[in-house]
């Protein structure tokens, strides 16, 4: 049995997308059509998990690091006397809060906001 090796790399227009579904048609749009707009912008970097497949690389996630700032009403109080030091996803619908909260994060406690935040330091620590 052979394991499959996965690659983090950043987005290239030479990577397909045609076939990318990650089960979430918002997330799958955004990524074939805004994606690319998005980076020239200078909005956002977007990194792709890639496996190998055949005679090429078959993209199988990704991720887009936004820029944002956070006012510290957002953010529980016990946070905010810490180092400040957090990592902010923004969730584009409810069914995604679910698995963040199920890998360390929590949710934001403001009124109409997906966003879930993990503080730098309890990250470092689930990375070893």
């Amino acid at each position: 049995m052979s394991e499959n090796t996965y690659r983090l790399v950043r987005f290239s227009d030479d990577y397909n997308l045609s076939d990318f579904d990650c089960g979430h048609d918002l997330c799958n749009s955004w990524l074939r059509e805004h994606a690319a707009s998005s980076i020239r912008a200078g909005v956002c970097a977007v990194y792709l998990l890639v496996e190998p497949a055949d005679d090429c690389e078959r993209v199988v996630g990704y991720f887009a690091i936004n820029p944002t700032q956070v006012a510290s009403s957002d953010v529980p109080s016990k946070q905010a006397r810490g180092d400040g030091k957090v990592i902010i996803v923004d969730p584009d619908d409810s069914a995604l809060v679910a698995f963040y909260v199920a890998n360390g994060f929590r949710p934001c406690a403001v009124q109409g906001i997906l966003a879930c935040y993990l503080k730098v330091s309890t990250a470092r620590a689930l990375l070893g």
